[in-house]
């Protein structure tokens, strides 16, 4: 994606182009960041997956580590790439969710085994098949449609709950798309940040 600097000729004198590598790379690291900061509240409605990396997906963070809570994660602009290099990466941080912020639909199919296990929506824990057969009250079960099942049912409670799913395959639809919600903010955002960061910039290089 690229973005341009409408403004860039109103700061071209000898101080603004020192300062500049600086005002573009901040600039940029900033936009990513709001545009993360975004996705990640699009994500909190529509995403119910408990994991430690999407309990909430309400907040996003600058730099590459993952962290609990935080699905969005922006690699900060080096402003030693160059003008024409320099870029700031936006990435998601939760593999659970990555097909579903495609621009279309995905088909997931099995890596090793015949089938595969997916997660009903809505469960509460978070494991996968394996550890969940490992547990009390749990089992699998044939539904007269012809479902597998992995089933739970709790202590003395005649009610059971659906873990996983066997399928051969599974059909994945979009929930948002990343791609273009950002290209619809970006340039917007961009605008804002780099007059930020130029004015700061020359500020404080007087």
């Amino acid at each position: 994606m690229i973005v341009e600097l409408k403004d860039l000729q109103y700061y071209m004198d000898s101080v603004a182009k020192e300062q500049l590598p600086f005002a573009v790379s901040k600039a940029l690291t900033n936009t990513s960041s709001k545009i993360g900061e975004d996705l990640a509240k699009e994500a909190a409605h529509q995403f119910r997956t408990l994991t430690p990396y999407s309990r909430t997906h309400r907040t996003a963070r600058i730099g590459g580590q993952p962290s609990p809570g935080s699905s969005f994660a922006t690699i900060p602009a080096n402003k030693a790439d160059g003008l024409s290099r320099m870029q700031a990466i936006l990435g998601n941080q939760h593999w659970g969710i990555a097909q579903q912020i495609a621009q279309q639909s995905t088909i997931r199919y099995p890596n090793k085994s015949k089938y595969l296990w997916v997660p009903v929506q809505g469960r509460r824990k978070n494991y996968g098949p394996g550890k969940a057969l490992a547990q009390k009250g749990v089992f699998v079960v044939k539904t007269k449609e012809g479902k597998t099942l992995i089933m739970q049912r709790k202590g003395k409670s005649r009610t059971v709950t659906a873990l996983f799913s066997r399928r051969i395959k599974q059909n994945i639809n979009p929930r948002f798309n990343m791609a273009l919600i950002s290209q619809r903010r970006a340039q917007r955002y961009m605008n804002v940040f780099f007059d930020r960061a130029m004015t700061m910039a020359l500020r404080t290089a007087r």
